[in-house]
């Protein structure tokens, strides 16, 4: 009957639509749209996933002004590479999941976000959320504890088993996304003294709250602070903003044949100080895995074993800053202010 058919077609709308936060061309906040799209179909190893809640990065950012220098966008871009939400549908290949599932992840930068009602991810990169958060307060942690973990423990090659509990890191940035996570994760499990760089009441109090031992001010001279809460110098550093700003002042204050952890490259770095002191530079860039296709699933494996240690209460959510869905936009103006302490997040509302 016609009737019928006319049900049919509108059910199938529903089916293979969705609505996103959109953008068609490069530029501040205000170019983020709510649209109706194409909902995406999962194939091989991926996932489909409900989105319950997103958080934001400074990744969110630099892709919507096109900071990369890419070509004029020829299809509607989705921002949102930090996520939670439940397994709907699965590729053909997936063995990991099954529909139900609640899982978090971050994602890959090459591909749509999830800035949606759903989006489809590689189930290597993908891990069942933590049992003992919610969503939102999930979604605030794959991005950056990928990052952390990476930089640390893949990348500088950390112990966990406690034997550098002598050492010293000094974490720069310390109030900020990564900088939040990775201070839990050297104090928690690498058992290091840490040092990290603050320069406000409230991101000293915070950064005190992850595990900190001791603060110094990033935007004062830094051999001096530490030389004054006894440290001649550090055996690491995690240096989670541009190295251009502070270069001189990490080869200044690390040792000898210590370690530097850059995530925002070493663009015009002048690099002979560092071939003096004989220190390692490790890059650490989150995306690398997916977008090189190289042992994604070391991904999963991380956001599982954080996900254990935040129900055994080692780790614990860096969500700070919550908004309501409908203002997306302005959480964005928040994370390009810089002024955002730990992680802005929200809970999808369409």
């Amino acid at each position: 009957s016609t009737q019928s058919t006319g049900d049919l077609l509108l059910f199938n709308f529903h089916i293979i639509q969705m609505k996103a936060y959109i953008q068609t061309t490069y530029g501040g906040p205000e170019v983020l749209s709510i649209q109706t799209i194409e909902k995406p179909k999962p194939t091989g190893k991926d996932i489909l996933v409900k989105v319950k809640a997103v958080a934001l990065n400074p990744i969110d950012n630099k892709i919507r002004k096109n900071h990369f220098g890419n070509p004029p966008l020829e299809k509607p871009q989705i921002l949102g590479w930090d996520g939670a939400g439940v397994v709907e549908e699965l590729g053909s290949e997936v063995t990991h999941f099954k529909i139900g599932d609640e899982v978090y992840f971050a994602g890959h930068v090459g591909r749509n976000g999830c800035h949606a009602e759903y989006v489809v991810i590689d189930e290597r990169i993908v891990a069942h959320k933590p049992k003992s958060l919610n969503f939102e307060d999930a979604a605030s942690v794959p991005l950056c504890a990928l990052t952390a973990w990476e930089g640390l423990i893949d990348g500088a090659k950390l112990p966990t088993d406690g034997s550098i509990s002598n050492k010293t890191i000094l974490v720069v940035g310390g109030a900020g996304g990564v900088g939040s996570i990775t201070t839990q994760i050297a104090k928690k499990v690498l058992k290091l003294k840490v040092i990290a760089s603050a320069s406000r009441e409230e991101t000293i109090k915070w950064t005190k709250e992850q595990g900190a031992d001791y603060t110094i001010d990033h935007s004062k001279p830094w051999k001096e602070q530490l030389n004054s809460l006894g440290f001649e110098s550090v055996d690491y550093i995690y240096n989670t903003v541009d190295a251009y700003t502070n270069w001189n002042q990490v080869v200044e204050v690390l040792k000898p044949f210590g370690t530097v952890i850059a995530i925002t490259g070493l663009n015009g770095i002048e690099l002979s100080g560092s071939w003096r002191k004989c220190f390692k530079i490790i890059n650490e860039f989150m995306f690398a895995r997916p977008i090189f296709n190289f042992e994604q699933e070391r991904q999963g494996e991380i956001l599982k074993e954080v996900a254990d240690l935040i129900d055994k209460g080692v780790l614990k959510s860096t969500a700070n800053h919550r908004f309501e869905w409908s203002k997306l936009p302005e959480a964005h103006r928040l994370q390009e202010s810089g002024k955002a302490i730990g992680k802005i997040v929200s809970t999808v509302q369409f």
